[in-house]
């Protein structure tokens, strides 16, 4: 059986971190240290021991070393199967400084850990207000009920979409860099038209979610470990169901490794989603589509893995783990009625799918994007997006009542 005081002190042992200090005070330490002068030491150790920073920074790790992603793990933990929540509660959460924006689970002598690295959880922002930008462009270009349903916008509005992905290479090329953090400009954040910051924290916090359920998937489902076949039990009804549809569409099987990633991912959104005897809502639902989107857009375009050339590497590429999700979204949620404002799981997993191409298409394809223009580039996005909002709307229609939400005026960038 695993500890939690055995696999948070291997964690904080392999890191050479304090047992009672959280890892945001070991950072200040460490920018201090190598600060290029006195001044800028003098900076990071004023706000290392500011009264107001430290409850955060003399936090004394538990469950993670960091206090968010400790609320994080208490929240997933809640909702995992009862037969799971021991081993759950035993798991140690903890964020790394260097390395690759990545994750990972691993064990050592029944220490059951979840290694976070920090430059993977500081880009989730800017992932998050790309998909904003995305959505103002399309959205703008759609207005239901007419008999032009794409209409123009502000001359003011054009170009900030390929923009947002100019800027997303450039600090991706930061950002695989495993020596050093980088946070970016942060220029999408700041500027991008959607969520407010309290929205968009909420984003990120999704995001971070689904990473951690992610890799805790992997400890309980005995990725990490040998044996564990009850709690493989546990989850097999809901994998086999979503496995069976998957293979319904693509009749694909894909390598072992391979399959045990996506079963993580599934394993996540469905703990997120409150799939496991829990009483779920459409909050539940779209927080878990979300965040596995912009986790996995994130660390596809820092890494590369859009589609199939091979089945070597360890994950399976974007498109693989994208059609996967997707069949559990069709699974789980083809007979759930719309929400009161005529939202459906499926109608916002359509949305992210086109994010996703369209993502692909400026990262993969820049030249072909550019040579046609963003006017015609988002006027072709909104057309296939009217395209499957009807056959959806076929397939789950809309309220009677149901009149569309008039889209928010662009927020102007803010100052910080």
């Amino acid at each position: 059986m695993w500890r939690l005081k055995n696999s948070r002190g291997t964690f904080l042992d392999e890191y050479g971190f304090r047992r009672d200090r959280s890892f945001w005070w070991h950072w200040a330490s460490w920018l201090a240290q190598s600060a290029p002068d006195a001044d800028a030491r003098a900076e990071m150790l004023t706000w290392r021991d500011a009264p107001k920073n430290r409850p955060a920074v003399e936090w004394e790790p538990t469950n993670s070393n960091c206090p968010a992603i400790s609320e994080v793990v208490n929240r997933l933990v809640s909702l995992l199967p009862a037969e799971w929540r021991g081993l759950g509660r035993n798991i140690f959460v903890g964020i790394a400084p260097l390395g690759d924006a990545n994750a990972v689970a691993w064990n050592n002598d029944r220490r059951g850990i979840v290694e976070l690295n920090l430059q993977y959880l500081w880009v989730l922002d800017e992932y998050g207000a790309a998909f904003d930008e995305f959505r103002h462009a399309v959205a703008r270009r759609i207005t239901r009920g007419a008999d032009m349903p794409l209409r123009h916008h502000s001359d003011a509005d054009y170009g900030a979409l390929l923009a947002s992905w100019r800027h997303l290479q450039d600090a991706a090329e930061l950002w695989r860099d495993t020596s050093l953090i980088h946070l970016g400009d942060q220029r999408l954040t700041r500027l991008a038209p959607g969520r407010l910051p309290e929205e968009r924290d909420r984003l990120r916090a999704s995001a971070e979610t689904f990473i951690v359920g992610h890799e805790l998937a992997h400890h309980v489902l005995a990725h990490t470990s040998r044996g564990a076949h009850r709690r493989r039990r546990e989850a097999e009804e809901i994998l086999a169901g979503v496995r069976a549809r998957r293979l319904s569409k693509e009749r694909d099987e894909v390598p072992e490794h391979w399959q045990q990633e996506l079963d993580a991912d599934v394993t996540s959104m469905a703990i997120i989603a409150h799939r496991f005897e829990h009483d779920a809502s459409a909050g539940d639902a779209y927080a878990a589509l979300f965040g596995a989107v912009i986790a996995l857009l994130a660390a596809t375009h820092i890494h590369g893995g859009w589609d199939v050339e091979g089945r070597s590497s360890t994950h399976p590429p974007l498109s693989v783990r994208l059609n996967n999700l997707g069949a559990a979204v069709e699974e789980w949620f083809s007979d759930t009625p719309r929400g009161p404002y005529g939202d459906h799981p499926l109608d916002l997993w359509q949305q992210l799918e086109l994010f996703t191409e369209m993502a692909r298409l400026c990262i993969e394809e820049p030249q072909w994007v550019e040579g046609i223009g963003e006017e015609d580039f988002l006027t072709r996005l909104a057309a296939v997006h009217l395209l499957r909002w009807e056959s959806l709307e076929a397939r789950v229609p809309l309220p009677i009542d149901f009149t569309a939400q008039a889209l928010p005026e662009r927020r102007p960038p803010r100052d910080t």
